[in-house]
């Protein structure tokens, strides 16, 4: 890719492919959930959603008729360590839809009746969203492994409470400290040359200046590195399938073992023929999908295996992912086979994800978020080729840990209950938000 930094600290990235007439592009800001008020989580997505629903000069109906006239839509999210603002237009529209990018992230007028009415939907989400076992899981498990009150644990989308407390100063006051051209990358992939892509951002972009910017404000305090296997409850009436969540912190995304852990992952739980789900599925029919993933960041990320199975098996699931972290960490290490299978599995599937200008766009905004080599691409095959079987079995004994497990299951506890405590773990109860439970 072509790179250059403009004058006002605001970085281009740009990726020629003019195989097909489309250009995908975005902004990547460096400030995601983690730069969230300690007392307000969720306010970095609520921002994001918020910028383009009204401008100085358009409405938030004018902006959505103007993207969709060329055939867009603008995404804006907040992810845990960036927020991402982007589209994907035909060439013949780059410009304009530039130009609105441009427009919105820079001069969002947040109107009172439209942050009114976001609000209330999204409380309305939050509501209906408690009674999805998978959601809750989603949200509980980042408190569980990071800790509920660190930058990596608290909830991303924002309690009821949080969410209904914000205010448009709130909201004001998190785009005037976080969306900045310093340190933020404007990444674009398709049918444009770096030179017509230079002085097209520099026309909308050039003068952008932010001088409040700031560094976030969480303490760090994630925990849970040394805490003994623990299962955490939450209570589900009447659910037909428990939800398990298991897994721990592990090595952050820039660390020399990432490639270790990636094959690993792959052979564990991360595609169909991997060994949880041959266990929980194939072999006994617990679930219909059991996988593995790991959630990558700049500091610890996070190792987590999860899936639905039916309530009745729900002891007898947990027990299963218990062997299998014990297998994997070395009572049953990684074979030969394993490995060059899923080396061949991962190399087949490198090409397809650079196809389409959106797959490269997406890569090149991972290579922006963990600072990597311009060449990345071009090594991961080489990498993934030179792990050997003993690397990934001395990698699997040291940083897997089955007996510091986090375990999360979300199902009915008149009926589940007394089975896990048969597996002699100790078991805390928690209500839908996370807390301990009375």
């Amino acid at each position: 890719p072509g790179e250059i930094q403009s004058p006002n600290g605001l970085n281009i990235l740009v990726l020629e492919k003019h195989e097909m007439p489309v250009v995908s592009f975005g902004l990547v800001i460096p400030s995601g959930t983690i730069t969230d008020p300690p007392n307000k989580p969720g306010l970095a997505a609520f921002t994001a959603q918020m910028i383009s629903e009204g401008t100085r000069e358009k409405s938030s109906q004018e902006i959505a008729e103007a993207f969709e006239f060329i055939g867009a839509r603008l995404s804006a999210e907040a992810r845990r360590e960036m927020t991402l603002v982007s589209t994907e237009t035909l060439t013949k529209h780059w410009k304009k839809a530039l130009k609105l990018m441009a427009e919105v992230v820079r001069y969002p007028s947040f109107p009172q009746i439209e942050l009114d009415r976001v609000k209330k939907e999204h409380l309305t989400d939050l509501r209906r969203a408690k009674d999805d076992s998978g959601f809750i899981a989603e949200q509980v498990m980042p408190g569980l492994i990071f800790g509920n009150d660190s930058k990596y644990g608290h909830s991303s989308v924002g309690t009821e409470k949080s969410v209904s407390s914000f205010t448009k100063t709130d909201i004001e006051s998190y785009f005037n400290n976080y969306y900045a051209p310093q340190n933020a990358t404007l990444v674009v992939a398709g049918d444009v040359s770096l030179n017509e892509a230079q002085s097209e951002i520099l026309s909308v972009f050039g003068d952008w200046t932010n001088v409040n910017s700031v560094k976030s404000v969480y303490e760090d305090l994630s925990h849970n590195s040394e805490s003994l296997t623990t299962i955490y409850l939450v209570d589900k009436p009447g659910a037909a399938q428990s939800v398990i969540r298991a897994g721990h912190t592990t090595i952050p995304r820039g660390d020399q073992d990432y490639f270790k852990l990636v094959l690993l992952n792959f052979i564990f739980g991360g595609q169909f023929s991997a060994r949880l789900n041959q266990n929980l599925r194939q072999d006994k029919g617990y679930s219909y999908g059991f996988h593995s993933s790991i959630s990558w960041f700049r500091e610890p990320s996070a190792f987590v295996a999860g899936g639905s199975v039916q309530t009745e098996v729900t002891k007898e699931s947990v027990q299963e992912i218990l062997k299998e972290f014990s297998d994997i960490h070395g009572m049953r290490p990684v074979s030969s086979e394993e490995l060059t299978s899923a080396q061949s599995g991962m190399l087949q599937g490198l090409p397809a994800g650079f196809e389409r200008p959106g797959q490269i766009f997406g890569s090149m905004v991972q290579m922006v978020l963990h600072d990597l080599p311009r060449d990345y691409f071009r090594t991961v095959g080489k990498k993934l080729s030179d792990v050997s079987l003993e690397e990934v079995n001395l990698f699997g004994k040291a940083q897997v840990h089955p007996d510091q497990l986090t375990i999360l299951v979300v199902g009915d506890r008149t009926i589940i209950e007394n089975g896990l405590h048969e597996l002699e773990l100790p078991i805390v109860v928690l209500n839908d938000e996370g807390e301990v439970a009375e």
